[in-house]
C-alpha cells in the first residue's frame, strides 16, 4: 500500500505543480504528501480492523474528516476557537492532534522559507523582522504600559492591577534581554509594588530607549544588507527584468502575506501577563525548547537543536503513523470496542 501512495503521490505532485506553475518543491511536495498518505491507509486499517459494520465506517469517516479541515488552521484561525481549547501562543493541543496541520504547515513554510528566491534573504529578512518588531511594536507597547503603570501607582489605583502590570513588564523585559544580548540585560530589583518608585519606573524606560536604538542601527543595518544581496543578486542574473522575472516565478506574494500574518492589526496580544508576537510569524523563532510552536514557525526547538519545520513536521505524521501501526498489530480498536459492548450488555441484564 505504501508501494502505491508514493506512485499516486508522485503522479499527483506532479501534475498539480505542473498546472500550478510550482517551481523547486517537487521532493518537497512529495515527501509530505507520501507521508500524510501513509497515516492515512494505516488509519484506515485500523478502522476497517476494528469495525464489522460497513454502515458504522461509512457514519465514522466524516467524523475524523471534519476535525481534520476544520482544525488545521487554514479555516478557523487557532487564536479564534473557544478559550477553553486554543493557546495565544503556541498550537493548541487538538491542532496538533490534527495531521493535516503537521502536513499543512510543512507544505507553507517549506515553500515561503525554501523557494529558490526566498532563501537567498530569509536569514537577513528573521534578523530584520525582529529587530523591526521590537523596536516599533513591542517597546512601544511596554512604554505605553510603563507610563499607564506610572500614573496608577500616583493616583494610589488597586494594587493588584498595578502588580499584575509591574509583573508583565518584568517578565518581557526578561525574555527581552535575550532578544537582544548586545545589552545588558534590565535587572528587576523592584518587583513588587510596595518597592515601586519613580526611579526604577526611570531606569525600565532607559532601557527600553536602548532596545529602541540598539534594533533600530539593527534594522537599518539589515536593510542595507539585504540591498546589497539585492544588487549582488541582479548582477548575477544579468539584468533588473531577469530579477523580476526571477522573483516571479519562485515568489508566492499570497502565501508570503499568509505565513506573515500581514492581515492581522493587532501585531502583540496581551495574554495571562505576556506580551505574545503577532508578527511576521514565519521570521519568529519558538520561545518552547520542548518542541511546541506557533503556526508556521519556520523552525522547531528541541533544547538546544533548532530543527526545520518540514523534517519536524513529518516526523511528528510518521511517529502517529507508528502508534496506529501499533494499534493495528495488537489489534487494540477491536478489543476496545468489544469491551464497550460488553459492559453495555452487562448494564443492559443488571436493569
Amino acid at each position: 500500500m505504501f508501494a502505491i501512495s508514493a506512485f499516486q503521490s508522485l503522479s499527483y505532485v506532479l501534475v498539480g505543480n505542473l498546472i500550478f506553475e510550482i517551481k523547486g518543491m517537487l521532493l518537497a511536495y512529495w515527501l509530505i504528501l507520501f507521508t500524510t498518505s501513509c497515516f492515512a491507509n494505516i488509519l484506515g486499517l485500523n478502522i476497517s480492523a476494528g469495525l464489522n459494520s460497513v454502515t458504522t465506517i461509512y457514519i465514522l469517516v466524516p467524523l475524523l474528516l471534519i476535525p481534520q479541515i476544520i482544525f488545521c488552521g487554514v479555516l478557523v484561525k487557532y487564536d479564534k476557537l473557544h478559550h477553553s481549547l486554543t493557546n495565544y501562543e503556541y498550537v493548541p493541543l487538538i491542532g496538533n492532534m490534527m495531521t493535516s496541520r503537521w502536513a499543512y504547515e510543512a507544505l507553507a513554510v517549506e515553500q515561503f522559507k525554501n523557494n529558490e528566491f526566498e532563501k537567498v534573504f530569509f536569514e537577513i529578512e528573521q534578523k530584520r523582522s525582529t529587530a523591526d518588531y521590537l523596536k516599533n511594536w513591542l517597546v512601544p507597547e511596554l512604554e505605553g504600559k510603563l507610563e499607564e503603570l506610572k500614573q496608577n501607582y500616583r493616583d494610589e489605583a488597586d494594587p493588584e492591577s498595578i502588580q499584575a502590570d509591574l509583573q508583565t513588564l518584568n517578565t518581557m523585559l526578561a525574555e527581552m534581554g535575550k532578544l537582544v544580548p548586545e545589552l545588558q540585560p534590565y535587572r528587576p530589583d523592584h518587583a513588587d509594588v510596595e518597592t515601586f518608585s519613580d526611579p526604577t519606573a526611570e531606569a525600565i524606560k532607559a532601557y527600553l530607549k536602548g532596545v529602541s536604538n540598539l534594533t533600530g542601527r539593527i534594522f537599518m543595518s539589515s536593510n542595507k544588507e539585504k540591498d546589497l544581496i539585492n544588487n549582488a543578486l541582479i548582477d548575477h542574473l544579468g539584468s533588473v527584468k531577469a530579477y523580476s522575472d526571477f522573483r516571479n516565478k519562485y515568489d508566492n506574494k499570497s502565501l508570503s502575506d499568509l505565513v506573515r500574518n500581514r492581515s492581522v492589526l493587532d501585531k502583540v496580544a496581551e495574554k495571562d501577563g505576556r506580551m505574545i508576537r503577532k508578527y511576521e510569524l514565519a521570521y519568529m523563532k519558538p520561545t518552547s525548547k520542548i518542541g511546541r510552536a506557533h503556526l508556521y514557525a519556520p523552525n522547531k526547538q528541541l533544547g538546544r537543536f533548532e530543527i526545520d519545520t518540514l523534517w519536524y513536521n513529518v516526523a511528528a505524521i510518521w511517529l502517529y503513523t507508528l502508534v496506529f501501526y501499533l494499534t493495528l498489530r495488537t489489534d487494540l480498536l477491536r478489543k476496545a470496542m468489544n469491551i464497550s459492548e460488553r459492559r453495555k450488555l452487562t448494564r443492559k441484564q443488571a436493569s
